[in-house]
């Protein structure tokens, strides 16, 4: 995650180029690159609760607000 300067994309949080909104749904994918982990960690994570998410069809999504809640909670 990085942060990019720009019109309309004040201090905007990015994930493999794409900008991230407050309350953006992330795939397994996007979550993985946001923790610098493989998409298998994510999704036995998701699996366990260990991390917030939720289902949609047959895929697993996350709540980007969640996320950075549940990172604030775990840091040490």
């Amino acid at each position: 995650m990085r942060l990019k300067d720009g019109i309309g994309n004040h201090h905007l949080p990015y994930i493999d180029g794409e900008p991230i909104f407050d309350n953006q749904i992330l795939t397994i994918r996007q979550v993985a690159s946001l923790l610098k982990c493989s998409e298998k960690t994510v999704y036995k994570y998701a699996k366990k609760g260990k991390i917030p998410s939720f289902v949609v069809g047959r895929g697993i999504r996350f709540l980007y607000p969640a996320l950075i809640d549940w990172m604030e909670r775990s840091s040490l």
